[in-house]
């Protein structure tokens, strides 16, 4: 077929915004860890469907040190779930995609952790924590882009403005500038078949350990993170790799609100003051941005709760409040765009908490609090039978 075919109902047009809730699911220990919940099946089969045959149901009830909850939720509905992947791959990348896909999954044996979560929920720092124990490099679909961006030419945010329907301007040789869109480039097909050889350049990496980044180095991977990490974990289950342990992190949305705040304007603002009134303001917009936040309740959406931070900090002096005021609405709605748009492509939910192998709450939890979570549940996963 051939390489710009499009997949599936269109996706929503980056920026629309989907209403719908996910319901908590409740904690069972501390560091806050949840076995997934039983799973909805479908009934819908592709014309891969074959590829999850019961093949995969006596490889995964006979691999050591599975965890049992989430073994038979592997092996309850992993047929129709995703044949979508499997379907996408082989109309955008290839009719061989899922045979080499098989091919590096059953040959990979290298424990990898999967890690997905919505923004300011940690993944950063836990990925690093994780790595620290496991040697290899954490990497994730970041770096997936910004490969396929410069095979292209093009800088990583020259390829999201285009993902997104913009023009952007690049070099036309001549010593000037041209405008170009993601029409310019139709050996990658659209939007969708973009989204859709990235995340196959993130199966390939999960599935050998491996990436090859935008500098033509090839790197160890111990830990991936991406909003797939759980479909994707199981996905390749599914093909035959092995010793995949995938977390969904959270937090409630006041918390991610001071992360980000914490990142995105405290922390430059420190490094950058030098005079005594900078770093006293600073001071003083930390204390007020602690009250705003002591007063909401973890229901507080994180819209609003950036809201009540721009409005409360009104007047203070501190640098990069005026941009946060102007990156309110993108932030608030990054989360559900994407799940959004991952729910036209595939037909799965990226916060589907029954798709991991563990999931931590990291409000009010310490980065080694969060690693260790994630540590037990690799050496449960591959530890070999007693």
């Amino acid at each position: 077929m051939s390489d710009n075919m499009k997949v599936g109902p269109k996706s929503p047009q980056r920026g629309a915004v989907e209403l719908t809730k996910t319901t908590k699911t409740s904690a069972v220990h501390t560091p806050k860890v949840e076995t997934p919940r039983a799973p909805t099946t479908t009934t819908t089969e592709g014309p891969v469907s074959a590829l999850f045959s019961d093949s995969r149901k006596e490889s995964t009830a006979k691999k050591p040190g599975t965890l049992k909850p989430h073994e038979a939720l592997m092996t309850s509905h992993s047929k129709p779930r995703y044949a979508s992947f499997a379907d996408a791959f082989s109309s955008v990348v290839g009719k061989n995609a899922i045979d080499d896909l098989k091919q590096w999954a059953t040959a990979g044996t290298k424990p990898i952790v999967l890690i997905a979560g919505d923004q300011c929920t940690g993944k950063g720092t836990a990925a690093d924590g994780v790595v620290s124990d496991l040697g290899g490099k954490s990497t994730g679909t970041g770096s997936v882009l910004r490969a396929l961006s410069k095979e292209n030419g093009l800088t990583i945010e020259q390829m999201s403005a285009m993902l997104s329907g913009k023009s952007v301007d690049v070099d036309d040789g001549k010593g000037g500038t041209k405008k170009v869109a993601l029409s310019d480039y139709p050996h990658l097909g659209s939007a969708d078949d973009v989204d859709v050889k990235l995340d196959f350049r993130a199966a390939k990496a999960i599935a050998t350990s491996s990436l090859t980044k935008a500098d033509g180095a090839s790197i160890d991977v111990s830990v991936f993170e991406s909003r797939l990490a759980g479909h994707l974990g199981q996905f390749l289950e599914g093909l035959g790799r092995q010793n995949i342990v995938s977390v969904y992190l959270y937090a409630a949305p006041r918390v991610q609100a001071e992360r980000y705040l914490d990142r995105e304007v405290w922390k430059p603002a420190e490094a950058a003051a030098s005079t005594s009134a900078q770093k006293q303001a600073i001071v003083d917009g930390r204390a007020q941005a602690a009250r705003i936040l002591a007063g909401l309740d973890d229901s507080v959406p994180l819209g609003v709760a950036l809201q009540k931070l721009v409005d409360g900090l009104q007047g203070s002096a501190v640098t990069g409040l005026d941009v946060l005021a102007q990156k309110v609405t993108g932030i608030a709605g990054r989360d559900d765009n994407d799940k959004t748009r991952l729910l036209s492509l595939y037909g799965v939910n990226y916060q589907d908490r029954s798709a991991f192998d563990v999931v931590v709450d990291t409000n009010g939890k310490t980065p080694d609090q969060v690693k260790q979570a994630i540590l037990d549940a690799v050496s449960q996963k591959t530890a070999s039978p007693s």
